[in-house]
């Protein structure tokens, strides 16, 4: 499916799976009749939906087809992650490994599974979300006679999820917002109308689609004010509040942050007290990100973390594993060490994370009950840090000190929580970013930081990244390891492939119209 033809189907396959509101159709169109119509419509296709597979094999992660998961490479494309090897597995096993090596690896072409090219669904996906909004909200004003209440709240979640998604979008396939280059920098292709236009598609700036994303979230703001949180699955006030707040540390538009982080934090949200929590006893029975801890404000999609990584503790076989780097970043004092990781038995790996209860339902709904998806939740702890990060920019460092250490008071025990009065300027700021990496740790996060660091004007952090590599065993023991062979080397940016490829079917689509990206051939060091 092409994005020049994306629209023009919208009507035609997206709308059956919205329920039996289609009451009025012809052979091209299906139209709605109410906004609950439309209410329906953004649950089944404008959210990010829970796609997994319980079929009982040691490997179920999917990254291809219309069940795949939405973008679980995020997870090893920085420097959170590290490959474990572990017991003999056969060469053509679908492992982890296998199913996003490729990005772990930073290939020139990442849409890879050992030499098996797939195309990219990542783009199609958000894409046919945002043509599915496009139609709610031009839709919507039309039913007048429905309460305003739900009219309000239709067109604040349409706002929020279009503005959500073209934010993925330019931070996966655009250089990340520069004030110098962010007018010249190619973005992605921007539609905010639902009729069809046969024509070779663009991509309009990054600074183009970071003010739509900006307009959009402030429309959805007016539209929520005075409404009540519907569920964390549905985007609320909140969400779009705290959305922005990071749109604008993105764009280093620091002075508008702090606003719009108290406001969030006035809506009754609290920080999770882990001194003393059950988690610290029994973290596989109380994960850290539930739908019922006070600290989550909105979450969609999907959940994989533990199909990507290794959860079993005896038997790591081709998975990854939290890298030494992260774990060693963490104070021994520090209680989210044992809140998000629990020890490994197996010699291959240290630490196994535990931030997420797994889920193994089969559906293609949108996520409900106890699941939050590791690749799009907002929780309070990040509204404290895009604050703290905010106000230390600015240079008001006693403010910041203050506003990190009250989320910091919840992650130690009192005795053992230090003084931040040392940090104060850069030292502060590089202190901000540990603390954001520490605990928003495997959230989807951490690649986008470190790009963004990258061309921070005040204080830029280019950070080069460097993944070990290993063969694995030649024996079929389970605890046998593999053996390091080299490693993958990532440049700091702007070299190597810090921005993904335009789908090659696009580029081909739209007749050369839309330029792709320049990537190179991964960087290998063998020992």
């Amino acid at each position: 499916m092409k994005l020049k033809y994306i629209f023009s189907i919208i009507g035609l396959l997206l709308l059956i799976s919205c329920g039996n509101f289609l009451e009025e159709q012809s052979s091209d169109l299906r139209y709605a009749i109410s906004c609950e119509d439309l209410n329906e419509l953004l649950v089944g296709g404008a959210y990010m939906k829970h796609v997994s597979n319980a079929d009982g094999k040691a490997y179920n992660l999917i990254v291809k087809g219309d069940n795949a998961e939405y973008f679980p490479w995020i997870h090893v494309i920085d420097d959170d992650a590290e490959e474990v090897v572990k017991g003999g597995i056969e060469s053509g096993t679908e492992s982890p490994r296998s199913l996003v090596g490729s990005f772990y690896y930073w290939d020139k072409d990442p849409f890879d599974m050992k030499g098996v090219f797939y195309d990219d669904n990542v783009w199609n996906r958000l894409y046919t979300h945002i043509g599915v909004v496009n139609v709610v909200l031009e839709k919507a004003d039309e039913f007048m006679n429905d309460p305003e209440e739900l009219r309000n709240r239709v067109k604040g979640e349409a706002y929020f999820l279009r503005a959500a998604y073209y934010f993925l979008l330019v931070n996966f396939y655009a250089k990340p917002y520069s004030e110098i280059s962010s007018s010249t920098d190619l973005g992605v292709p921007l539609k905010v109308y639902s009729h069809i236009e046969d024509k070779n598609w663009k991509r309009s700036p990054v600074d183009s689609v970071y003010s739509q994303v900006v307009a959009d979230l402030n429309t959805a703001i007016k539209c929520f004010e005075g409404l009540p949180v519907k569920s964390v699955n549905r985007a609320s006030e909140a969400s779009a509040l705290a959305l922005l707040s990071r749109v604008y540390c993105y764009m280093g538009k620091w002075e508008l942050v702090p606003e719009l982080c108290d406001r969030v934090m006035e809506m009754g949200y609290s920080l999770v007290e882990l001194n003393g929590h059950p988690i610290l006893d029994k973290p596989l029975e109380n994960s850290f990100n539930s739908q019922k801890s006070p600290e989550l404000i909105f979450t969609q999609g999907s959940c994989c973390i533990n199909e990507l990584f290794t959860t079993t503790l005896n038997n790591c076989r081709l998975y990854f594993g939290p890298s030494a780097e992260l774990l060693e970043s963490f104070d021994e004092n520090d209680l989210r060490l044992q809140a998000f990781f629990i020890p490994s038995k197996a010699s291959g790996a240290t630490h196994v994370p535990v931030k997420y209860k797994p889920s193994r339902v089969t559906t293609n709904k949108m996520a409900t009950g106890g699941m939050v998806s590791d690749v799009y939740l907002i929780r309070l702890a990040e509204i404290y840090l895009n604050k703290a990060e905010a106000l230390a920019m600015q240079g008001k460092d006693a403010e910041a000190r203050l506003v990190l250490q009250d989320l910091r008071k919840k992650r130690f025990k009192p005795e053992n929580l230090t003084s931040l009065d040392q940090y104060s300027g850069e030292k502060l700021v590089e202190f901000i970013r540990e603390e954001r990496r520490r605990e928003l740790c495997f959230e989807g996060h951490r690649w986008f930081d470190l790009r963004r660091y990258a061309v921070c004007p005040k204080y830029p952090m280019a950070k080069e990244i460097y993944h070990p590599h290993y063969d694995p065993p030649m024996t079929t023991g389970a605890n046998m390891n593999g053996r390091l062979v080299g490693y993958y080397h990532l440049p700091k940016y702007p070299d190597g492939n810090w921005v993904l490829p335009i789908p090659g079917y696009e580029i081909e689509q739209n007749n050369g119209a839309m330029i792709n990206n320049e990537r190179m051939e991964s960087k290998y060091m063998e020992l």
